[in-house]
């Protein structure tokens, strides 16, 4: 069983399909994955400058977005089953700037 799916089983049942929809859009962008005991951060490349970080919380997953490090991480909170949309946008804006 990998890093992610131990992370997943742990996760709140509700969180589980929109995690795996962030990180198949995080994955897909090119980004370097690392699992956390309570998140996952997202970075790009190599040089591991991260650009995404999801936590599941009770009802929402809080990801914060970083578009670079003059700039503070951006803060949004998409409830389970809700829009994933704005956070695409928000995930592939980061990604852009780091």
């Amino acid at each position: 069983m990998s890093h992610y799916e131990r992370f997943r089983a742990s996760a709140p049942p509700g969180a589980r399909d929109m995690l795996d929809e962030l990180r198949g859009y995080c994955m897909e962008l090119g980004g370097v994955e690392s699992v956390r005991a309570h998140r996952i951060v997202y970075g790009r490349g190599m040089s591991y400058r991260w650009f995404a970080d999801m936590e599941p919380a009770d009802g929402h997953i809080i990801l914060k977005t970083q578009r670079g490090w003059r700039h503070p991480p951006y803060r949004t909170l998409i409830p389970y089953g809700g829009d994933a949309s704005g956070a695409k946008e928000a995930i592939r804006a980061a990604y852009d700037a780091v």
